[in-house]
């Protein structure tokens, strides 16, 4: 599952990066492109992570980081082995990666005012399972149509 919200970034509820590792989610600092009917920003980088459980619910706290994007944390094949390193949080520090089947990913983007009033898509990139959710977004003052609504 994924989560994208709006706002300030809250590093409170996440384990402490170590210095010199710096989670950049300033939108200003993103690649961005524009052509004369659209406008791309790059949200790669450094998302909060954690496993899913069974939780239904976003979790409020106890975020790790992970880059993205990137090969799934403990994945053993020898091209992408190691290739990145997965932030835990003390709380599921016992957990081992290779066993997670869902995780939640979160990323706080403030929309750029100049977008008010346009249509706004996230790419992901990753397969759309029927049945599954992908996407879940927290916004104050915009809808977000499932992924299935989104793919024309």
């Amino acid at each position: 599952m994924l989560l994208v919200a709006s706002g300030a970034k809250g590093d409170d509820t996440a384990v402490a990066l170590p210095p010199g590792v710096i989670a950049e989610w300033d939108l200003a600092k993103a690649y961005h492109q524009t052509t004369p009917t659209r406008e791309r920003i790059c949200l790669n980088g450094l998302w909060r992570w954690q496993p899913a459980g069974e939780l239904d619910a976003v979790p409020a706290e106890d975020w790790g980081y992970f880059k993205v994007p990137g090969s799934w944390p403990g994945i053993n094949d020898w091209m992408q082995k190691d290739s990145q390193t997965l932030y835990v949080h003390p709380k599921w520090r016992g957990v081992d990666p290779a066993g997670v089947k869902s995780a939640w990913y979160q990323r706080e983007i403030v929309v750029p005012e100049a977008w008010s009033g346009r249509r706004m898509t996230l790419q992901t990139g990753l397969p759309q399972l029927p049945g599954h959710r992908l996407c879940r977004w927290r916004q104050r003052s915009a809808n977000c149509a499932s992924p299935a609504e989104n793919s024309t």
